[in-house]
């Protein structure tokens, strides 16, 4: 037996130590804070210029893809006024809206194709 003290007394004397530890260690500033703050605040707001988004490469992933789908667009475009009639005019304007154009330079496509038929097919030029 150590000394007068019970295993009680003993255990409850420990306790208290460590909780002294955890007391202390709460009031103690964690590593990496900023325990003062800094002694020249700055007295003017800089500005900083706007961020420009990056401009894709021509030989760049983005770049591809999006030529693929303009291709593709135009591909759609050319293929349905291929198809187009006075009959079928009504079915394939609509399957012509619903092609996935999305962009003014999709737009631009199918403009570009509708005016290369009307001026090499003559005979639909009033239904162009």
């Amino acid at each position: 037996r150590r000394g007068s003290r019970s295993w009680r007394e003993e255990a409850a004397a420990r306790l208290a130590v460590t909780s002294g530890d955890r007391e202390r260690e709460r009031k103690r500033p964690k590593r990496g804070r900023k325990t003062h703050q800094d002694p020249s605040p700055p007295t003017r707001i800089e500005m900083e210029p706007p961020v420009q988004a990056p401009v894709p490469s021509a030989t760049s992933w983005v770049a591809q893809v999006r030529a693929t789908r303009d291709t593709d667009i135009s591909k759609q475009v050319r293929s349905i006024l291929n198809k187009i009639t006075e009959e079928t005019f009504e079915r394939l304007q609509d399957k012509l809206f619903e092609c996935g154009l999305t962009t003014e330079f999709h737009v631009r496509i199918v403009v570009g194709e509708i005016f290369q038929k009307a001026t090499t097919q003559h005979h639909f030029t009033q239904m162009y």
